[in-house]
């Protein structure tokens, strides 16, 4: 290691069996310092901490600008001690200029103070972008997009914006129970629903799901719909098995059974039955029958 020690050095440990790894002292981590010696740098230090515990920055900032204050006073230079050679207008303006740039550099040209995960103001960002993947159908690896990482960087550059897991563990779980409140509230101050259901097979991987889809409108006369439930269906498709699982579904979303209006089905046996002989009401779709009106041959 140099003489002069780097100030972030302070957050770490070095390890007495290596001296090219040290520990941190706030997670007990163990990074590399790339070498030893004099081939040892800061960069592995500084990006962890600037990645994992941004708010020390703060720390690191204060110790920072009071050296630079140090070495401001220490590099100011009377116009007595340069060469009369040099005393001219232009040549004072230029050594003060480069002297107060020196002196001056802020922390941000080495660190970027960055928000922490539970700052207001990233949380705000953090469910716009759920919210963004979510409705635009994009893959959770866009976060870990070299791209999307600078662009969001260039927009806001104080925010740092988290990995798939922060979004999958604490992200999506919170817009989901958001969304299925409002769902509920409609559900619950509809006077009538009506719900669409169909059973559907994945072609890739021959698994099949039930969908039950529910449609209201509010006081205002405005359309709403919402997916209560698309469940992965294992068992055999009787009758029987998918009356069981349509007749989950109002219990699991409190719907009073006596708002509902109709169940949209198509015109297969087992889905027919199941549904005649549920509590619910059912009605062959029109588009359906119609298909099939026009495939029969004449």
């Amino acid at each position: 290691m140099s003489k002069r020690k780097s100030r972030v050095s302070m957050f770490f440990e070095q390890l007495d069996n290596d001296s090219r790894k040290l520990k941190c002292n706030q997670c007990q981590v163990i990074i590399s310092r790339g070498g030893q010696g004099k081939t040892a740098n800061t960069t592995s230090m500084s990006n962890h901490i600037k990645h994992k515990h941004p708010t020390l920055l703060y720390q690191l900032g204060s110790a920072i600008k009071s050296s630079s204050r140090r070495d401001s006073t220490k590099s100011q230079i009377s116009a007595e001690e340069l060469p009369k050679a040099v005393l001219t207008p232009s040549t004072l303006v230029s050594s003060e200029v480069s002297l107060s740039q020196e002196s001056q550099q802020k922390i941000e040209d080495s660190f970027t103070i960055h928000w922490s995960y539970d700052d207001s103001r990233s949380r705000e960002i953090n469910l716009a972008i759920g919210e963004m993947i979510a409705l635009d159908n994009q893959p959770l690896s866009i976060v870990e997009n070299t791209g999307f990482r600078n662009l969001i960087r260039k927009v806001k550059s104080k925010y740092n914006i988290p990995g798939r897991k922060y979004f999958t563990e604490n992200i999506f779980p919170q817009l989901y129970e958001e969304t299925k409140s409002e769902i509920r509230r409609g559900l619950i101050s509809a006077t009538a629903i009506s719900v669409t259901t169909d059973m559907w097979t994945n072609i890739n991987n021959k698994e099949s799901f039930l969908s039950f889809t529910a449609h209201w409108l509010d006081d205002s006369f405005k359309y709403h719909h919402g997916v209560l439930q698309m469940k992965h269906f294992p068992e055999t498709h009787t009758a029987n098995n998918i009356k069981n699982c349509l007749e989950e579904v109002p219990t699991l979303w409190d719907i009073d059974t006596t708002k509902n209006h109709a169940v949209v089905r198509d015109n297969g046996r087992n889905v027919t039955k199941a549904i005649d002989d549920s509590v619910f009401k059912g009605v062959p779709c029109y588009t359906y029958i119609l298909f099939n009106w026009l495939l029969i041959p004449f």
